[in-house]
């Protein structure tokens, strides 16, 4: 498994998306894209899950509660948080 990124945060999820392809669809190469397919969908899935999970999210959510303070704090993009968020139905943004 190579993972290119620039970021830290961007290298840890693509990270969590290859230990998905790897625990489901085994040890044959897979390349990792922004395919609309359902494999790659399911690994960012997986990935946001694993790395900002909802749980963790619902209880550091508070009043005024930035999406960049929990991207720092689940050292994820604020894109997955805000992914995150929606997808849980934990804010409307």
């Amino acid at each position: 498994m190579v993972a290119i990124a620039r970021r830290p945060p961007a290298a840890r999820f693509l990270t969590a998306r290859a230990l998905h392809h790897r625990l489901f669809h085994g040890a044959r190469p897979t390349l990792l894209t922004r395919s609309n397919e359902w494999s790659q969908a399911a690994s960012r899935a997986f990935a946001a899950e694993l790395l900002a999970p909802e749980d963790a999210l619902r209880a550091e959510l508070g009043a005024g509660t930035e999406i960049d303070a929990l991207s720092d704090r689940f050292d994820v993009a604020p894109l997955v948080i805000h992914h995150q968020l929606q997808n849980h139905g934990l804010a409307s943004l």
